[in-house]
């Protein structure tokens, strides 16, 4: 084939039939022109290989998710959100991985930022509060979190176009903290205010809920940094009212 066009090009042409002809040949997919910038792919077999890590265990995290199951205080609604993630984990699920020649477009995730909302316990929110809350008054486009952990325990997402695949895109960042949300995970528990104090008042489901998230967090993501809203640099905030690399330095040491 390169032979003939050679032969081809040798023919005597102007120099605007050359141009529509190399033309041609691009649309036609005889000759590439790629972008520089890009990374491209033989296959989707190749792509996939590339979000591929050995350092995940699937063992680890379904020994994670089934002890779920013997959680009481932990919801349907809960399991079926650990149980979607495994899913997502074992078999490589990742809705990024569509066509041969997809690049990753935003930002590496680095952290886990784990937040209060800090309301009263008199009134807990609900998912449909606090997107209310994060619409109307705060008048944001995003809501502050992708996920919610209510007063039962019970992990709600918050925002839906989050897909676990390494990479934070533009419709998947929260407005957690200014300056960090491109790279970020946000999750917060319900509550931090009791009449008039500020305090860790989690429940006994939010710490379990809390604890078994981030141990996935940390099966799904080995180098990923877990921090509290205070500990980000620049933060001068109390959010989220409990030391966070404290209570899980067991975890976080591994």
């Amino acid at each position: 084939m390169k032979e003939k066009i050679i032969q081809w090009l040798m023919i005597p042409i102007t120099r605007l039939e050359l141009v529509i002809v190399i033309a041609s040949l691009i649309m036609l997919g005889i000759i590439g022109c790629k972008n520089p910038n890009v990374t491209y792919y033989e296959s989707e077999e190749e792509l996939d290989s590339l979000f591929d890590n050995d350092n995940v265990s699937s063992l680890q995290t379904r020994e994670l998710l089934d002890s779920i199951d013997r959680i009481d205080s932990i919801t349907d609604d809960a399991k079926g959100t650990m149980d979607s993630l495994a899913e997502l984990i074992l078999e490589n699920e990742y809705k990024e991985l569509e066509t041969a020649e997809k690049y990753p477009i935003g930002s590496p995730l680095k952290r886990l930022v784990v937040h209060c909302t800090a309301s009263n316990i008199a009134n807990p929110h609900t998912k449909e509060t606090l997107l209310k809350f994060f619409k109307e008054a705060q008048h944001w486009t995003k809501p502050g979190y992708t996920f919610f952990f209510d007063r039962d325990g019970v992990i709600w997402k918050l925002n839906e176009h989050w897909d676990w695949d390494p990479i934070v895109n533009s419709a998947e960042i929260t407005f957690g903290a200014k300056g960090y949300n491109s790279t970020s995970l946000h999750i917060a528990w319900d509550g931090g205010i009791q009449g008039n104090k500020i305090l860790d008042n989690r429940t006994d489901e939010q710490k379990i809920a809390l604890l078994t998230f981030i141990k996935i967090v940390l099966d799904v993501y080995p180098d990923i940094e877990v921090l509290g809203h205070t500990d980000l640099p620049g933060v001068n905030k109390l959010c989220p009212i409990f030391d966070v690399k404290e209570e899980y330095k067991d975890l976080l040491k591994k």
